[in-house]
């Protein structure tokens, strides 16, 4: 798969809640290799929405938090028209690094039309136990249930196929919050 323009063949949707102290700096560092960025404000109490004012981006806001699912499934609605090859996805606070967008668009043009994912545990000595356990585990069972290996599910930093987007109809309610993300896995 080859993208003739990476900044205009892919959108980035950011969901955002009470993410005022890190939003602006991670939204102007994804800018640096993207034109289209959908911040979904998931009705945040804080200064995320103002935070993020002058910037050339699309801002969504939810009037109360609806929860990840809900944030993920409308800010990925509006980047498909804004998309022409894939919407990649990236948390609010931080975690994810814009600077390695270019390494997952790389991988993406090598993987068939395959949703692909930054993992972060291959630093696992930085990650806490407990978690690092919990993410295996829910590795393990949604790899099972998708019938192929996935290293870290539970990474927000992902590029979705515009093709999967169009034929995907998962639950995103509030009630699925983080299951929305694991659903897409196994659906695709």
């Amino acid at each position: 798969m080859t993208a003739a323009n990476p900044k205009e063949d892919f959108a980035v949707v950011i969901p955002a809640f009470n993410e005022g102290a890190t939003i602006r700096d991670l939204v102007e560092r994804t800018l640096l290799y993207v034109h289209h960025v959908i911040v979904v404000d998931d009705g945040s109490s804080d200064n995320t929405a103002d935070a993020l004012y002058g910037l050339n981006i699309i801002l969504l806001r939810h009037a109360r938090n609806e929860g990840k699912a809900a944030s993920l499934w409308d800010g990925i609605q509006a980047a498909r028209t804004h998309a022409r090859l894939g919407v990649i996805t990236l948390d609010g606070d931080g975690q994810h690094r814009p600077e390695d967008i270019p390494r997952l668009i790389d991988r993406f043009r090598t993987a068939e039309n395959a949703i692909v994912i930054g993992s972060r545990l291959h630093e696992k000595e930085n990650i806490p136990r407990a978690r690092y356990n919990a993410n295996q585990f829910a590795n393990f069972w949604i790899s099972w249930a998708a019938g192929y290996r996935i290293i870290d599910s539970q990474s927000g930093f992902r590029i979705y196929p515009i093709d999967l987007l169009e034929q995907l109809k998962i639950n995103h309610q509030k009630s699925s919050c983080f299951v929305f993300e694991s659903e897409i896995l196994i659906e695709a």
